[in-house]
């Protein structure tokens, strides 16, 4: 019985697989940064299009309230 030589052609197996490039570990965790801060950002503007934010002036609402306190509404 002959033993069949390893298939130079088959993908390699989970434990073999050679780990990425600092070169590209780096450009993946650049663009995760930059994908994150993306989504922040259209998070903040489409909070801040429905949202308001008054400034309470005076002691008209106190108790509660008081002078330069900030109360968000929505528009």
């Amino acid at each position: 019985m002959t033993a069949n030589p390893p298939d130079s052609t088959a993908p390699p197996s989970w434990g073999a697989s050679a780990s990425p490039s600092l070169r590209a570990r780096l450009a993946r965790g650049l663009w995760e940064f930059i994908e994150t801060v993306f989504i922040a950002g259209l998070l903040f503007f489409a909070v801040n299009l429905v949202t308001a934010r008054i400034r309470v002036e005076g002691n008209s609402m106190e108790p509660t309230l008081h002078d330069g306190e900030l109360v968000v509404v929505y528009r």
